[in-house]
């Protein structure tokens, strides 16, 4: 289960405590408020979209709600994907 969104350098990655991997393409994130998450103004509630349905208007996606800042995941548990620097030979 993805359950952490995290935006590095203009690069959106989701994984969990032990693995996160870089999004290709970048999906559409914007803000979001709900009635039912009582956030205080204090958390960040961040809409992912998934998908969009033109004709009906119709967004689907995920909700991700704001948390401790600063998560370090090791080296090894990122895959940066499309993303990765280049290596010189």
């Amino acid at each position: 289960m993805m359950e952490k969104l995290a935006i590095l350098r203009g690069v959106i990655y989701e994984g969990d405590d032990h693995y996160i991997r870089a999004i290709y393409p970048t999906p559409v994130i914007s803000p979001a408020s709900c009635d039912f998450i009582s956030t205080n103004n204090t958390i960040e509630v961040v809409f992912r979209e998934d998908s969009f349905d033109p004709v009906t208007r119709i967004r689907r996606g995920r909700l991700y709600i704001g948390g401790q800042n600063g998560k370090g995941w090791k080296p090894d548990s990122v895959d940066e994907g499309f993303y990765r620097p280049a290596h010189p030979p």
